[in-house]
């Protein structure tokens, strides 16, 4: 014991004592920063492949008459360009929430499984055809061909610091067209 009580009454030994376990809670407080960073550009990939997806759903929703005469557009003859906008949007919110697995109200299907928190907020859905061109999305990206942007809010739950992280997602998704 007397070793001890000598380590503990010298001031250098505490004061190594204490700068050594300072540096150990950094490193740590470190690691569990660099893996939460990690596993959120992770899921932000995840979240991107689920937009680029839900905005090829989309184009299911192309009025095939024109498509057939090479004109690409979403509203038939007898409809405005907006219900043609809608009609896309839809298809690609019912695909969006089949990929993210979010029910109708946009909300986790198994809260207790997801890594979403909450609602999954639609922020900006456009259509940009032929007669758009050349555009830029409401960020300044150039739009050159025919495509369907789309960008999304998702609360991510962080697993090390018990807040909600509010994620935000977009992507921009071209028509290929095939001669």
């Amino acid at each position: 014991m007397s070793i001890l009580n000598k380590f503990l009454k010298s001031r250098r030994a505490a004061a190594t004592t204490l700068i050594s376990l300072t540096i150990v809670l950094l490193l740590t407080y470190a690691a569990f920063l660099i893996v939460e960073v990690g596993r959120l550009y992770a899921l932000h990939n995840r979240f991107q492949n689920d937009l680029d997806f839900a905005n090829g759903a989309a184009w299911a929703a192309i009025d095939r008459e024109r498509l057939a005469y090479g004109v690409v557009q979403f509203h038939a003859v007898n409809e405005s360009r907006s219900e043609g906008d809608r009609r896309a949007e839809d298809v690609f919110l019912a695909a969006l929430r089949k990929g993210m697995n979010v029910s109708d109200l946009m909300t986790p299907e198994s809260p207790a499984q997801s890594v979403i928190a909450g609602p999954v907020e639609l922020n900006d859905f456009q259509v940009y055809l032929a007669s758009d061109l050349p555009a830029a999305t409401p960020q300044g990206f150039p739009i050159e061909k025919i495509s369907v942007y789309s960008k999304i809010t998702i609360p991510v739950k962080l697993l090390f610091f018990g807040q909600v992280f509010q994620m935000g997602v977009q992507r921009v998704t071209d028509f290929q067209k095939t001669n």
